[in-house]
């Protein structure tokens, strides 16, 4: 039987399910993990059942440990390490006259990598712009912060899920909460839900078609085709605007 626990890492809105455990966890407790991609530590948080059927780009693979007070301590002073990282990272690129910006600047718990997440202005990115050659950057910034680098470009959609926000339906973005994979929106779907097309009122915080577009269009014809199954049968009362009758059927 899979556990029921998950755990929310720093930076991250997503619940990663925890399928091993080997410690006496509790919910809201903190805990030192090894991930697909180095050692982490989170807090644990109750696993939503749809993560059963979803592919997380981080998997969980042991707990290490529960964590003690030098672990928060130094989980609480990475923030700072990273606030750091980044001013350094935006001074480097206006130096060298870059046509990019960073977006997050994140450490690994163990100190193992920094993982710059950038974007190239809209102007360069437009229609599949030449590659960013960031050699020297990286040169430079590993000079100064003594530490292993990892860049990585992010798109719109990508810059959005990192930095979270609400969207148009008061909730948390879909990208940076549950959906683990971005897929191709287009306006057909949109039309599909009788939607009408109005862009910016279809567009999410990113500037792009919204996901949710994608994902409850399943929905919205299943819901079609229920409806037209169904024989309408009853009294229903119509209205007019010299007054009122009831139509029997």
């Amino acid at each position: 039987m899979k556990s029921q626990l998950g755990i929310n890492i720093r930076h991250f809105d997503k619940i990663y399910p925890i399928d091993n455990i080997n410690f006496n966890i509790q919910i809201n407790q903190h805990i030192v993990v090894d991930t697909s991609r180095g050692i982490e530590c989170g807090i644990v948080k109750p696993r939503c059942k749809c993560a059963k059927k979803q592919r997380f780009e981080l998997k969980i693979n042991k707990i290490i440990r529960i964590a003690d007070a030098a672990d928060i301590k130094k989980l609480e002073a990475l923030e700072g390490k990273e606030s750091s990282a980044l001013t350094i990272g935006m001074t480097k690129v206006e130096e060298l006259n870059l046509p990019m910006r960073f977006v997050r600047v994140e450490y690994l718990f163990d100190d193992s990598k920094a993982i710059f997440y950038y974007k190239q202005n809209d102007e360069n990115d437009k229609n599949g712009a030449r590659k960013l050659n960031l050699s020297e950057l990286i040169r430079q910034l590993a000079s100064v912060l003594r530490i292993r680098l990892e860049m990585r470009q992010v798109g719109p959609r990508g810059e959005a899920k990192i930095l979270g926000g609400v969207g148009n339906c008061g909730r948390g973005l879909c990208c940076s909460t549950w959906l683990t994979k971005s897929k191709p929106v287009t306006i057909k779907m949109a039309k599909e839900q009788s939607m009408s097309i109005n862009i910016p009122k279809l567009s999410g915080v990113c500037g792009r078609l919204m996901c949710c577009l994608r994902y409850e269009r399943q929905n919205y014809q299943e819901g079609v085709l229920i409806a037209a199954d169904k024989e309408i049968s009853g009294n229903y009362e119509e209205i007019f605007e010299s007054g009122e009758e009831v139509v029997n059927e």
